[in-house]
């Protein structure tokens, strides 16, 4: 049920103008700084907030907003979870739980129970809203919207008021979500980290606008994407785990015809799905492979192009096998190893990192 939206709104000289059209599962990442309009759409989408009569929002086919229709939030059959929860202060949270149950918008939806074991809350069912930390506030206000079986999932940076501990564990259980659920899931952030880790499909907004958007992969590996830009750029790619090396304690990732990369051991079983992030620091250049490097992962590479990142570094676009990464060198090294576009190097990578565990095919 893909969602289509071209959505006109303005509030005093403010204005949001964005046309996006999404896949009918996944979780798909609005990125951008605070006031860029992200909240703003997602109310919109949600029938909390009517945009201009030019506006027009579907989900499959059924059409929420036009010209002549303006369906309000509650049949919408929408889950929106907010910064703060917002759990019922009055009922228990498996009171809670069983409200929205009660009026889930059809009987596709998983069951209480299932919930509940994906998001690890059994034990909380018992506790007021009053007697739960920010991370359980969060676990159950979750629960909460997918019991009701929406046909769209809404998280407004759900993870922005918890600590390290209690974000980085709701983190692991939004991986998790992200593997069960079979509906679209609009992800709402200004954390990088948190994008790179769940998203399939990302939204850049700056005031108001859409700067760009595409597959988390091509939104980090191609130097057309403002993500390319940053200080901290690194490509993320998917392969699936190869096997595992117990005795120097190292995992191998496969990712894509043959061309595998080794990190540090994982506990991901063997043919598990992983997402992983290249800094493009961590990347240097060769003409040649080195027969005397510690660095285990040195793989040949087509080069794409380039671009010049300040006065001494260029950003330069390398093709590996099935997936484009990103490495950044001096604009001296270029220069004295006379990289042309289709050069044929070795991409030496001093560091590969895990961001997330998908499971079995």
């Amino acid at each position: 049920m893909a969602l289509i939206a071209d959505i006109k709104f303005t509030r005093g000289r403010w204005s949001l103008e964005t046309a996006l059209e999404l896949p009918a599962a996944g979780v798909c990442a609005l990125y951008g700084p605070s006031g860029c309009g992200k909240t703003t759409m997602l109310r919109i989408l949600a029938g909390l907030d009517r945009a201009g009569a030019d506006s027009r929002i579907s989900l499959g086919g059924h059409c929420w907003q036009d010209r002549d229709t303006f369906l309000p939030a509650e049949q919408r059959a929408i889950g929106y979870v907010f910064q703060d929860g917002r759990l019922f202060p009055h009922l228990s949270a498996a009171d809670n739980l069983a409200f929205a149950f009660e009026r889930r918008s059809g009987e596709h939806g998983p069951a209480v129970d299932e919930v509940c074991q994906w998001l690890q809350i059994d034990d909380l069912l018992h506790r007021m809203p009053h007697q739960l930390s920010g991370g359980e506030q969060q676990r159950v206000a979750i629960a909460r919207a997918l019991v009701s079986a929406p046909q769209l999932l809404l998280l407004d940076e759900p993870l922005s008021g918890l600590d390290s501990d209690n974000r980085e564990n709701a983190m692991v259980l939004l991986e998790s979500l992200h593997r069960r659920l079979s509906i679209p899931v609009i992800y709402v952030s200004h954390q990088l980290d948190e994008v790179m880790r769940l998203a399939d499909h990302v939204v850049l907004m700056r005031s108001g606008r859409i700067v760009a958007q595409g597959s988390i992969e091509s939104m980090t590996t191609s130097l057309d994407s403002p993500l390319a830009q940053q200080s901290g750029a690194g490509s993320v790619i998917e392969g699936a785990i190869h096997s595992h090396d117990d005795h120097y304690g190292l995992s191998i990732v496969d990712i894509g015809e043959g061309t595998t990369l080794t990190l540090a051991q994982l506990t991901t079983d063997v043919d598990a799905r992983v997402r992983l992030r290249i800094p493009a620091q961590a990347v240097s250049l060769s003409q040649a492979p080195a027969r005397d490097s510690s660095v285990l992962n040195i793989l040949p590479v087509r080069v794409e192009r380039w671009q010049e990142q300040g006065n001494s570094h260029v950003m330069v676009e390398l093709r590996l096998v099935g997936h484009n990464i990103l490495a950044r060198i001096t604009r001296k090294s270029l220069a004295r190893m006379q990289i042309k576009q289709g050069d044929l190097l070795y991409a030496q990578i001093k560091g590969v990192a895990l961001l997330s565990d998908y499971g079995r095919d």
